[in-house]
């Protein structure tokens, strides 16, 4: 698939490739949930989108800068046509804090279904995110700082 050309008649593709053991019919879905990403939409101020990034695969937003403490709450507008099949999320400049999970008003533990790590850039500390879940409807997520600093439990 043909993403962009570039100003000198190059092209720029975006492919993966794998095994499975899923049946096609996932697979399809997954494909639309890459190709196709639904919408998201931001609550508050706190917080820009980028939208989806293709190349990463993940949704991108910024916060205004680490001491910031308004939670990051966003709403994700999944139907049949742009379904989400696990949801990868990267927050730059977050900070040090580890985060908190709520979807559709329900705490998420970490865990097996809930993953977070940093990434340390020179303009700040990113949060990313994956969350294991398949919907074709609407989620509402939310993301709070919590009081836990990556660096202790890194032994940093």
């Amino acid at each position: 698939v043909r993403h962009q050309a570039g100003y000198d008649g190059t092209s720029w593709v975006r492919d993966l490739y794998g095994m499975t053991d899923r049946d096609p019919g996932h697979l399809a879905v997954l494909a639309r949930s890459w190709n196709k990403a639904p919408s998201l939409v931001l609550k508050g101020g706190a917080f820009t989108s980028e939208g989806y990034d293709k190349s990463q695969r993940a949704y991108v937003m910024t916060c205004s800068g680490p001491e910031n403490t308004e939670p990051l709450s966003f709403e994700i507008l999944a139907n049949e046509g742009s379904p989400v099949v696990n949801l990868p999320l990267i927050v730059e400049n977050w900070g040090n804090k580890s985060a908190k999970l709520t979807i559709n008003g329900k705490p998420i533990k970490m865990g097996k279904d809930f993953r977070v790590g940093h990434r340390q850039r020179l303009e700040g500390v990113d949060l990313i995110v994956w969350i294991k879940i398949d919907s074709f409807k609407p989620l509402k997520i939310k993301l709070e700082k919590s009081e836990e600093d990556r660096r202790k439990t890194m032994g940093t």
